[in-house]
């Protein structure tokens, strides 16, 4: 009975293990890879990055989330879309999300469908938007799309 016990306990390892394979994502020097923590800590990093924001310019940060455009409409009439990459919170009640611009692109060329899985890497860069300070990703790639 101890034999058969130690057996399953390593093919239940080895399983464990092997799930740990690659992400199938490009290795890369980012130094907030979001894509690896777990939704309570990741909803708390972004929230963090989004309340204050000077802390994590020029950092490159690396995120998975939900693709969503949306329009800003400026006083004057004008309107503006801006991207993000949206995050639930782990009780599915609240989002977080950072806004990037893909790099040498002009939404909607080049961007995904919203509402698709993406995965984004950017340069972090404090922005306001109507003078409330948050953060975009510059220079972002899609390094995903699903």
């Amino acid at each position: 009975m101890k034999k058969f016990t130690a057996v399953l306990l390593t093919l239940l390892m080895l399983c464990a293990l092997s799930a740990c394979g690659s992400n199938d994502l490009p290795a890369s020097d980012v130094d907030y890879d979001l894509t690896t923590y777990g939704s309570t800590v990741l909803f708390a990093q972004i929230t963090q990055m989004t309340d204050n924001p000077q802390d994590y310019n020029g950092k490159t940060v690396r995120m998975e989330g939900s693709f969503n455009p949306y329009p800003v409409h400026q006083k004057d009439g004008s309107s503006q879309m801006r991207c993000s990459c949206i995050v639930w919170d782990n009780t599915k009640c609240c989002t977080a999300g950072l806004d990037f611009v893909l790099d040498g692109l002009t939404y909607p060329d080049g961007y995904p469908e919203a509402g698709k899985t993406i995965v984004i890497e950017g340069v972090f860069q404090e922005d306001s938007l109507f003078g409330i300070k948050r953060g975009v990703l510059t220079k972002a790639s899609l390094l995903k799309s699903k």
